[in-house]
Order: structure tokens, then sequence, then C-alpha cells
């Protein structure tokens, strides 16, 4: 049988009850030849649990997804699981024959059911009902197993609801079996669905009575469901809901009755409910109907709510549940509310998704990607490109250096980039000499030993108290170094193939080389160097490492700054308009042709600007239309270069990435949401607009067609666009583009913060949901606790808030310790508390002219973060400066073996002093 694990405590919760999904996943790939290799198999949609089964054994249902029933293992086998963190355990699929299956899905829906907070208490077994094959007569059996008392409960409170949106062959099953017991149930299949099935599929009368609910209207509202293309025909006279829905997606001029969407919008998919509310304010947005925030109210919290949380029961169960509709509908109503000023709070956030999510898996999505744009790669800096300008630096030799101390050391600095060459000498003696031939013969010479226990003889050293010691003025250097050896060699070496696959070795004592020879190498350099008047030189970006050592023994005159010809933004991004202009123009057929001219007008433009700015930065004229000179200063050069990101000389052939200043970033699976800063200043090398964007500069953003003005079809409107339609538009056109309101990018944030967090609100032992403590005043949404009764953490507090310093730290009373006052660690930062921190609250209570609790004022001045005094989260020692045995320092837990100066995060925001 298959098997998955998982860990102790999760699986004495699974015991209570053994329910698990599985949901398919492809894996398959290309190998090197070209070749398809599938590899596909099943894994736990928790990840909690461990493990992937074969495809073949394993069925499940046309989504991928499968309901398998956890056996019990018996920890006393001979692998005395009872040993291990992880316990192994074999899984079947759920079966409809098996009265033990009806049991576990059965007494799910009734323990899941004892919580008032519970959403979703027949999740399996309306799973099972729905897949299984099954008749009247096992559901009979299996209602048998519970006694009379519990049949108004089971029946009335859950069959009786939930069964509706089965299909019709199966309700008729429940009827009978209901009827055993002495139960009414009406099948629920309504006409105005089942009538335009028919009118869209006339010819599958028998298939209708085997599909749920939700399969007919999505073979009616979808296109292209499940891969089949179905051409409708709609008359405009047909008083048929679901067509006129249809008719009113799909034709711009159809209109409908707002009311009648109420009961429609419940049985749709997610997407159709999205489809229905951007056509809504389509409508509204025509004139065709009014705002009506009561209408968007009841598409976030419909009253046939239930028909919702079935579909998510069927098609996606355990998965994290889709908000974007809800949450969509609730910023609309917020900012209609608050007349344009707000969107929901990072608290109302957290409530309305703690609302809405399924208590024992709380996990969510907050969907926004469906209607906020997403990064789409922007218009960054490309770390390939070489830059706007290329430079040069005006030098003549500085005679001052030229000491025979310098030119020694430069000797030195050579040599010892090889190896000293060593001898042996005493371990023990104060004096540093070789051994003597004798004293060789002496240390080295080796004894033989027997091994007690077996006998075996080995031969070993009777002495080991010698060590190698470094000639001082002797290097082990190789045939290939001779063409630096042969600047200061009074004795040149051959030339040999720099290339050769063995160098050899060569001793060099300091007395054959010569500070004279090394400084006549040095003034040929500078006249291998273009000559430039008053025996000045000039040394290019190009050259300067080959030129290293020349610039050594130089002072530098002058800078010379060179506009690239060569640079442009690139074509893409097309900023100034020039292939706009090209296109209109029409002279160029070729594409080759259009991107040359593209290119040689870019690049004049973008030269064009580059000249400019430098006039303004250097308050100089260009000389000959080349190069800008000015006196040599160590600061302004560096700057310059880096206002102008120089990364090097262009080669005599560039590749487009080192000539583009700007490219599209890759993002891959992260794509973070549009939401820019425009900069105060343009960008100095280009004399362009520009906007932040998670600490880069942008140049193109993704709003463009966020604006009515720019967008083409109303099934592309976004949360934008329909709160413009209303009359509250949140971007305003910038030089660099649309920027959105600050409203926007607050929600934003907040929305990312509640994800983050909301992560955190399972209950490790358990599984289930963690609530607010509603009693906390403004700490509630600090401290949180498990609301499962049957759980051993059952109303113990969890203290789970951003760090108040760096706002980045997640800190989780489960994860991170506590400081000798008291307060937790962030995992970020290291952050504790300080004595601003105390005062603040001793402020409070004299502003209110109450007197300081004696807990705060045993405190005052007693901070540790301010004092340079931090604590590690992992287990509260301090963090001390370590001495490692080389004698290298970090700051670190001695207990924990942490070096924090190696954990990046926590190195770039703690402020030890």
């Amino acid at each position: 049988m298959p098997k998955l694990s998982t860990n102790k405590d999760r699986y004495e919760e699974l015991i209570k009850n053994p329910l698990l999904f599985l949901h398919r996943v492809d894996h398959s790939y290309t190998d090197w030849n070209g070749d398809y290799v599938e590899n596909i198999s099943w894994e736990p949609i928790n990840k909690d649990f461990n493990g992937n089964i074969s495809k073949e054994q394993i069925i499940g249902n046309e989504r991928g997804v499968a309901l398998v029933v956890a056996e019990l293992v018996n920890q006393t086998e001979d692998n005395d699981q009872s040993k291990s963190s992880t316990i192994s355990f074999e899984v079947h699929e759920i079966n409809a024959t098996k009265q033990d299956d009806w049991r576990l899905v059965i007494n799910s829906f009734i323990i899941r059911s004892q919580s008032v907070d519970e959403r979703y208490p027949y999740l399996h077994l309306l799973w099972m009902l729905n897949y299984c094959k099954w008749d009247s007569t096992a559901l009979t059996r299996a209602l048998n197993i519970y006694d009379a008392q519990s049949h108004p409960f089971i029946i009335g409170k859950g069959l009786s609801l939930f069964c509706r949106c089965l299909s019709k062959y199966k309700q008729e099953q429940v009827q009978k079996a209901l009827a055993n017991f002495g139960y009414r149930y009406n099948v629920y299949v309504p006409s105005v669905i089942t009538e335009a099935v028919s009118h869209v599929l006339p010819d599958i009368e028998e298939k209708k009575a085997y599909w749920n609910l939700f399969k007919l209207v999505d073979y009616v509202l979808v296109d292209n469901v499940f891969q089949q293309s179905v051409t409708r025909s709609i008359e405009d006279n047909t008083n048929n809901l679901l067509l006129i829905l249809y008719r009113w997606l799909h034709n711009e001029n159809a209109t409908i009755e707002v009311t009648s969407l109420r009961s429609l919008f419940s049985i749709s998919s997610n997407a159709i409910q999205l489809d229905i509310i951007k056509r809504y304010f389509h409508d509204i947005r025509l004139n065709r109907v009014l705002f009506d925030p009561k209408v968007v109210e009841e598409f976030k919290d419909n009253p046939f709510v239930d028909f919702i949380r079935y579909r998510y029961c069927l098609e996606t169960p355990d998965m994290a549940i889709d908000l974007a509709v809800p949450l969509l509908c609730d910023c609309i109503i917020t900012l209609y509310n608050s007349n344009g000023q707000t969107f929901q709070s990072f608290d109302g956030i957290l409530d309305f998704a703690m609302m809405r999510c399924d208590i024992a898996n709380p996990s969510i999505s907050l969907g926004m990607e469906k209607f906020l744009p997403q990064c789409h790669g922007g218009a960054v800096y490309n770390s390939d490109f070489k830059g706007f300008i290329d430079y040069s630096i005006v030098c003549e030799l500085d005679e001052e250096k030229f000491t025979e101390d310098n030119l020694k050391t430069t000797i030195l600095d050579f040599l010892n980039t090889r190896s000293h060459l060593t001898y042996d000498a005493c371990g023990y003696a104060d004096e540093k000499r070789p051994l003597t031939d004798e004293e060789k013969t002496k240390c080295f010479s080796t004894r033989v030993i027997k091994d007690e226990q077996t006998g075996k003889e080995y031969t070993e050293r009777k002495f080991n108290c010698t060590v190698k010691r470094p000639f001082e003025n002797k290097w082990v250097v190789y045939d290939t170094d001779f063409v630096w050896l042969n600047c200061f060699l009074k004795q040149p070496l051959p030339a040999v193939d720099i290339r050769k696959f063995r160098p050899e070795t060569i001793i060099i004592d300091i007395d054959q080389t010569s500070t004279e020879i090394l400084a006549n190498y040095i003034r040929s350099l500078a006249k291998q160097c273009e000559q430039a008047e008053k025996d000045r030189f000039v040394v290019f970006s190009r050259d300067v490492r080959k030129y290293k050592l020349l610039l050594n023994y130089s002072k530098p005159i002058f800078s010379r700054f060179i506009p690239q010809s060569s640079a442009i933004v690139g074509m893409q991004f097309d900023v100034f308009g020039i292939l706009k202009s090209l296109r209109h123009e029409q002279i160029l057929n070729n594409d080759d042709a259009l991107k040359e001219e593209f290119r040689r007008r870019e690049s004049e433009e973008i030269r064009k600007r580059v000249i400019n700015t430098l006039k303004q930065e250097l308050n100089q004229d260009i000389i000959n239309n080349s190069y800008f000179e000015v006196k040599y200063d160590n600061e302004l050069h560096r700057k310059i270069l880096g206002l102008y990101y120089f990364k090097g000389s262009l080669p005599d052939n560039p590749s487009d990435t080192q000539i583009e200043f700007l490219k599209c970033q890759h993002l891959g699976d992260f794509k973070p949401f549009c939401a820019p800063r425009l900069a105060e200043a343009t960008n100095r090398a280009t004399e362009m607009p520009y906007f932040w964007c998670r600490g880069l500069e942008c140049f193109h953003n993704n709003l463009h067609s966020q604006i009515l003005a720019n967008c083409t079809s109303w099934s592309y409107y976004s949360l934008y666009h329909m709160i413009e339609i209303i009359g509250f538009p949140k971007l305003h056109e910038t030089p660099a583009g649309y920027e959105p309101d600050v409203t926007v990018t607050e929600f934003i944030a907040c929305a990312n913060r509640v994800m983050k967090k909301f992560r955190r609100l399972k209950c490790r032992n358990c599984g289930h949901l963690m609530y607010t403590d509603k009693s906390s005043g403004y700490n509630r949404y600090n401290y949180y606790s498990c609301i499962n009764p049957t759980c051993s953490e059952y109303n113990k507090p969890i203290y789970l808030s951003y760090c108040f310093k760096c706002k980045k730290g997640l800190i989780d009373s489960r994860d991170s310790k506590q400081c000798p006052n008291g307060w937790y660690i962030c995992p970020t930062c290291l952050s504790c508390c300080d004595d601003a921190q105390y005062e603040r609250q001793a402020q409070r209570y004299i502003l209110a002219k109450k007197p300081i609790p004696e807990r705060i004022r045993e405190k005052l001045g007693h901070g540790h973060n301010d004092k340079g005094e931090f604590f590690c989260p992992q287990c509260g020692n301090p963090v001390e400066i370590i001495t490692e045995e080389d004698g290298t320092t970090y700051k670190g837990c001695r207990t924990c073996k942490r070096n924090f100066d190696k954990e990046s995060e926590i190195r770039d925001t703690y402020r030890f002093r």
C-alpha cells in the first residue's frame, strides 16, 4: 500500500480524523536527448505530511484531487517507530463500499460541526458523495451505523442541505435513502439550469442527470469548459436567466436585471464571478445602471454563500481559499464609504480573511493579482551596460616616488605573490637557522613500532619537533613568471610559453634584483602611452590594469570624460518615441535596417543629453566635440563615473547588452504588484524621470493601461478602472508615467503583511486556526490562541507581531525567546527593548495624569539595545564578541553556535555598538 509520513504530534491529531487530500503533480521533463520523461505522482496538499505516491496507486478525480484514509500505525512493530520523530503510515483511497470509510467521513462532519466558527464541516463527506460510486443502499447502511438520535443532525443539518449541489441521479439516491428514516428530501435541480443546458447541449439529456450543479452551470457559462467548445445561439427574447447572464457577459449591448445576479453569482466559478463584477461596472460606465453599494455588498457576502463553499469542497478542497472576489468588493465598498480616502486596514484585512477561511486548514490566497496589475519586469538598470561615458587620465611621472625604499617595496610586492623558499628548523630553538646535515640525520631518523593488539609493524619518525621556516629573502617562482620578473632582475630570464602545462620552478634571491632596472622599466612604460604636452602621457581606462605599476609612480593631472557614441536606452522601451516615429515614416521595411536606424538616432539623442548634463556637472565645454577635461580630483572622478554608470571600456564589437542602459528584469515566479514611487530628481546621465520600485530605478512601469481611457475591454478592468468609474481615480500622470495614490500602496503593503502573518496563524499542535484574543485592547492583533477544545494548546496565548524597530522581523513567541526584561527578541534585527521605549511608556501615563506602574518604573534606564546589549532569539543568551583560535572575531551566540555576522539579514539590520 502507498505510504506517507509526518511528525509525531501531527500523527496524533491524524488519528482523530485520518482523512487527507492528495493532488496529482506533474514533474515530467524532457531530458538532454530530447526524450520525454514522465514523472507524475500524488502528493499531500497539506505540507505537514511528506511523501509521494505513484500515479498508478491512486485514481482520484478529473481535477487531480484524491481523498485518502490514513491507516493506524502499530508503533510496537519491529521498526519501533515510537523511537523516531517521524512516523510513516499507509493510506488507501476513500471507498464507498467500505463501512469504515463512511463512518470516518460522517464522523468528520459531526466533529467539525461542533465549532461555531467552522465553515466547511461537510468537506470530506460532500467530496465522497460527489466523486465516489454509491447508491441508496450504501448510504442507508452508512446511516445505520448511527443511532436514531443522531439522524436529525446528520440529515437535517447536513445531507438535506449540502446534497443540493449533487447530480440529479445522486440526489435521487439520497431521496430513497432518507425515506428509509422517515425524512422527505426534495431533489434540487433548478429548471433555469436544466433548460439552459438543454438549449446549449440538446444531445446530452442522459448525461445531465450525472453532472453536479456546478458542472451544469460551467457548461453553460464557460465557452471552453473541459476542452469542449460549444457554439451558443441565444435568442433575444429568452427569459432563461442563465442564458441571459451568458449573453450579458459576451455581448456589450446586452442588459440584465442586476437583482437576478444574486443567486446566479453564488453558483458561478470564481472566474465568472469576477467577470460579473467587471461587467456590472462596465454598465455603470455606460450609464445603464447606477452604482449601488448594496449590490457590491451582496457580491462580497452573498446570501447564498453555502453554494460558494460547496464548490470549494468539490473543486479545490484543502487548498488555499481564493478571496480575490470578496476582497475586491470589500476594497470598493470601503473606498466608497470613506469617500475615496482609504482601503481596508491591516486589522480589517486580517479580520476579513479569518472570517472566510477554513479553521482546520487556515490557508488563504488574497488573489490580488486578479484585480491589481503585477510588475511585468519594468525597465531597470542593466548590470552588463558599460556606461554612458569612458575616461582617460592625463598623468606625469612623480619623481619623488622613485626612491630606493619605494622601488624595493614594489619588488617585494611582486615576489610575495609567490611562496618563500622554506628550510627545516628546530621547533624548540630560539635561533632561527636551517638544520645541519648531521642534525637532519638525527631528527628525521625512524623506528619500527609494533601494534600490541594487531601485531602489525609500521615505521614512524622518532622525533616530530622540526618545523618549516621561510627564507626571508628567497622565493620560489615559475619560469612562466618571466614577464614581470624581467622588470627588475639583473639577469633576465629566457622567454617561455606561458601556456605550458607544467611550469618549472626557479629560486630567486633578493640580491638578483635591481631597483634601477625597475625604475627604468617604469619610465619606459610612460613612453608607450599616448603622449601629451609637457612630458605628460594619457592612460585610457582600458589600460588602467596594464599600466597599474606606471600609475603608482605617477601623479594624475587631468581627468578626461568621453561621452559614448553607441550607448542607447533600448529598443523595447522606445523612451524617446524614435521607434514610433520610424514606423510612422514608413521609410524602412527591413527589420535590420529599422534596428540600425533606431540605434543611430537613439545613440545621438543619448550622447546629446550626456554632453548637456556633463557641461552642467563639470562647468566645462566639450573639447573638439570629443571629451571634457578637468583638473583631476579623486572624489569628482568617482562621482562622475558613478553618475554615468561607467563599468568598463567597450570592446571593439560590443554586444547588445553592453550598450543598452535598461533591461526588463526577469522576475521568475515572484511578480510583485506594480506600486512605484516617483523619484524626486531625474536620472542625471539621461535627464529621464524615473520611479523607485523595490529599491531599483524603474523607467517604465505597468500602469499605463490602468486608466479607463487606455483600457480596450471591460474584461481587462482592474480595481483602478472600477474605482475610476465610480469617481475615485487613484492614478495620476507624471513625466515618468503613471503613479498610484499612496492609498493604494499602503493597501498593498498591508495585504502583504497580512499574508505573511496569516501563514503563522496555525496551531503547530493540531493544525487548527488560531484566533485573536478579543480582550487585548490595542494589542488584540498581537496575541492569538488555538480554538480547538481538544487541543493541548487550547487557549494558550501566542505572541505574534512585527518588530517595531526594523518593521520587517515577524516575532513569534513559539520561536523567539525573551530578553531579561521580558521583551521578545526580533529574529531579523535582534532588537528587544531600549530606554526610549520605557520612557515612551511612562510618558503615556504622565500625559494621562496617572501614576506610572511599578513594572514600568523599575525598567526605566534599564533598556538593552541602546547600551549595545543584544540577545540570541533562539536561546535568549547574550550576544558576545567571540574570538576564534585564528584570532578572527565575530558577534555570535556561544550556546547556539550562531555567527550573526554571517547571517546577512541580521547583519544588515542589527545595531551593535
